[in-house]
């Protein structure tokens, strides 16, 4: 199910596309669009699969059994 952010995220990376195609060419504001589009794209689709959601547990799963291990 697409979100806001998914709609948005199409848009950036559209419009970079576009001005990298059409406009302006390699300039540095159209890489950074694309990177950033790039780095968003992978942030959804790791939530969409789950796998943000695990690592964030298993993070605070450990930061837990630290925190356990230093109570005396």
């Amino acid at each position: 199910m697409l979100k806001m952010k998914d709609f948005l995220l199409v848009v950036v990376a559209g419009y970079a596309i576009y001005q990298i195609g059409w406009v302006d060419g390699w300039t540095g504001i159209n890489i950074f669009l694309l990177i950033c589009s790039l780095l968003a794209l992978v942030m959804s689709v790791l939530d969409f699969t789950g796998k943000l959601k695990k690592a964030r547990e298993e993070e605070q799963r450990k930061e837990e059994g630290k925190e356990q291990d230093k109570q005396p």
